[in-house]
């Protein structure tokens, strides 16, 4: 290597930093610093070859046999690689600097806007690797964080569903399930964590019960797809157990949609589900089971859950109402030949509302949720605050016994729990509403016994009044081969939503505003997040996204 090339490189390397194309935007410019080293491979390589060859012409110079020829020639060009050796240095030096001084310069411009992040180019490369149908879903749970981790996971793992992708359904609802179950599964180490995690309930999104029952439900379903009947069983059950508890309470079991597919995963195992099945009809009359020679289940879904809102002076209640705008309360599943003869049109039956599981807790209606407790119909209003009616006592107590001294105590205590009171109710927060928005309204099940399982389409036709009935729907899902089928179908697409649920984004002035802590922790989840590697869509090869 020449001493010129060297210093060509050198300067190559310190003016890198200086001259570069134009980016859309910074963050652009600093993922690109971050994904590089300050000092180019080559430039870190013509310095350690020259502080080598520095290094040997030094010790070559004390060998005392040299000829002055020999020894002058080397004197030279040890000045002369010296010379180089210094001036790489300096200019890998500057180099890093520069880096180090323009990372800097970036991160404070970005952070003025987006705190901790994400950047937009972060955002960009993190969803670009993702199949584009699910793109805006895989944003919103890049973005949004640890915050709304569970409730993007279980968008995201609906709508992957749905398109068919059930390698990113199954790893979505795992993700969803392993955050649940961190605070609501049935051991005593979650039930300390709920008694934490309820303080920071309005933070971080865990659902309803009605809701992460439905992330069980959902993950069942990838298990029946994959002919993985006992751990089908499993989520079906503990999706029940999810319908049961709250933060502040716990209830009566009555979501029957969990008890029925658990019975179906047990004959699909070939062993009696007749108990789960009469659990099942305790709470839904006319319910028959299916006859022990069926192996095709029909899944059918229908029109959107339900809508969650804020009630009282505060908005601090919690209630939900219906979707009214989707109308569908039955369904017609079908099986076709492939002239578009009908070979079999089970019944379906209406096994589940999902605004049911809301608005109630173990089969009774609530008036609404306040902090985490369900406030029922019948349940009576408190009788007055302790220190205020202390007081009213002491007042009342002192005037009538001529003591003014202990009716102004006594007025005072009323005056000061009354103000406590007052200060209370304004403190209490809006209620959380944040809502699983692609959960369906009602789910319908049917059975059939069906020799060519692979040999027919399949398809679902729905029924309602009152508004718009979507036309025929392809079923969305058909798996398990002929021993054990499921068809799983939609009158409305699980892609038919926002981006963001319905306020659970914050804007970036609260999100870079928010706890140290708590961005922090945004960051390492993103980290996790870019390390976690969904698998392939159904059907497809490597490369084939």
């Amino acid at each position: 290597m020449t001493t010129s090339a060297c210093r060509i490189s050198a300067v190559a390397v310190a003016s890198v930093l200086f001259f570069h194309p134009a980016y859309a935007d910074d963050s652009e410019r600093l993922l690109e610093l971050r994904s590089s080293p300050p000092v180019s491979a080559e430039a870190l390589s013509q310095e350690q070859f020259l502080a080598s060859r520095y290094a040997d012409l030094k010790l070559a110079l004390k060998n005392k046999d040299l000829s002055k020829e020999e020894k002058k020639a080397l004197k030279d060009e040890y000045k002369a690689v010296g010379k180089e050796l210094k001036a790489i240095k300096k200019a890998n030096k500057n180099a890093s600097k520069s880096y180090d001084k323009e990372i800097k310069k970036l991160e404070k411009s970005l952070a003025k806007e987006y705190g901790m992040g994400p950047y937009p180019a972060e955002t960009r490369l993190y969803v670009s690797g993702r199949p584009e149908p699910l793109q805006p879903y895989y944003r919103s749970l890049y973005i949004e964080g640890e915050r709304n981790a569970v409730l993007n996971f279980n968008r995201l793992g609906v709508a992957a569903l749905e398109l068919g992708y059930l390698d990113h359904a199954e790893w979505a609802f795992d993700r969803s399930i392993d955050k649940i179950e961190a605070i609501y599964a049935n051991n005593d180490q979650a039930k300390a964590a709920k008694s934490k995690f309820q303080a920071e309930s309005v933070k971080d999104y865990k659902g309803e019960p009605y809701e992460r029952a439905m992330a069980y439900y959902y993950r069942g379903i990838v298990y029946l797809a994959e002919g993985d009947y006992e751990n089908a069983r499993a989520m079906f059950r503990s999706g029940e157990y999810q319908d049961t508890v709250s933060e502040a309470e716990d209830f009566q079991a009555d979501f029957a949609l969990m008890n029925y597919l658990d019975g179906w995963s047990l004959q699909c195992q070939g062993r009696s589900g007749e108990d789960s099945f009469a659990k099942a009809a305790q709470f839904r009359n006319d319910l028959v089971a299916p006859a022990p020679d069926h192996n095709v289940l029909f899944l059918t879904e229908l029109g959107t859950g339900p809508v969650k809102y804020g009630d009282g002076e505060y908005k601090e209640i919690l209630k939900f109402r219906t979707d009214d705008r989707f109308v569908e309360t039955g369904a017609r599943p079908l099986a076709l030949d492939g002239d578009g003869t009908v070979r079999y049109e089970p019944a379906a039956y209406v096994m589940e509302d999902i605004y049911w599981q809301a608005s109630t807790r173990g089969g009774r209606p609530v008036d609404g949720i306040l902090e985490g407790k369900a406030q029922f119909k019948e349940t009576t209003a408190a009788v007055g605050d302790v220190m205020s009616t202390a007081g009213t006592v002491t007042a009342l107590a002192g005037l009538y016994g001529g003591d003014s001294d202990a009716a102004l105590v006594g007025a005072g205590i009323a005056l000061i729990g009354g103000l406590f009171g007052a200060a209370s109710e304004a403190a209490k927060p809006e209620a959380d509403t944040r809502q699983w928005d692609n959960l369906p309204r009602y789910v319908t099940v049917a059975t059939e016994s069906i020799d060519n399982v692979d040999g027919l389409h399949y398809a679902a036709e729905f029924m309602g009044e009152g508004g718009e009935i979507p036309p025929m729907q392809d079923a969305a899902l058909v798996a398990g081969g002929d021993a054990c089928t499921v068809v799983w179908n939609r009158s409305r697409p699980a892609t038919m939503i926002a981006e963001s649920s319905p306020g659970a984004r914050l804007d970036w002035k609260q999100m870079r505003k928010q706890d140290k802590d708590v961005q922090r922790m945004n960051v390492a989840y993103r980290t996790w997040l870019s390390s976690e590697t969904p698998g392939m869509p159904a059907g497809t090869s490597e490369g084939a996204e």
